[in-house]
């Protein structure tokens, strides 16, 4: 195997949850199965394969393996990985978005994403739309022969489920970019 990369955590340490290096990684799930399937999953590298630091991690907590995403297509190639070479014997728990400490005493930061489409001209008007309706700030909407690039900000909680959906209006034609953009505070 090769050497881990120099400043990237290594996925079998364990690192906890909630960890400073850990920040740039919104979105968790849990993946449970016996502590053979576990150990198995372990002893075959996939852990470390699986992991790409600029997109996702896996933890390895003995008893469960953590998947840290930055965003929701990196998790979902994790567990279609997970899900295929393991199938029903990996229980993946609900996705969790991952808040971090305010400075103010109780308070959570969420994290808000930055996004790009890239879409055909047809497609455009219904991507926008469905930006809108999650809450989007459209930051720019330009128009390029026929493809449109849209840029927007949104809590990440609002963009659960974009690409799925992405894939469906666009017959699955548009370009699709998503990365943390900060953590703020949660409207009240």
């Amino acid at each position: 195997t090769a050497a881990p990369m120099e400043g990237v955590m290594n996925p079998r340490r364990g690192l906890l949850a909630d960890s400073p290096e850990l920040i740039r990684y919104p979105l968790r799930q849990s993946v449970t199965a016996t502590p053979e399937k576990i150990a198995s999953i372990r002893d075959s590298g996939l852990l470390d394969w699986l992991s790409k630091p600029e997109s996702q991690l896996l933890l390895d907590h003995g008893n469960r393996i953590t998947i840290c995403a930055a965003h929701e297509t990196a998790l979902e190639e994790a567990t279609a990985v997970l899900a295929q070479a393991h199938g029903p014997s990996v229980t993946f728990s609900a996705l969790q978005i991952h808040s971090i400490p305010a400075p103010e005493p109780g308070m959570r930061l969420k994290p808000v994403m930055s996004v790009r489409i890239q879409t055909r001209r047809q497609h455009a008007a219904r991507t926008l739309e469905e930006l809108v309706q999650r809450r989007a700030t459209i930051i720019e909407e330009d128009r390029q022969g026929d493809r449109v690039v849209l840029r927007a900000e949104v809590r990440l909680a609002d963009l659960l489920g974009l690409p799925a959906c992405l894939r469906e209006i666009t017959d699955d034609t548009a370009g699709l970019w998503i990365w943390l953009l900060r953590y703020e505070k949660a409207d009240a």
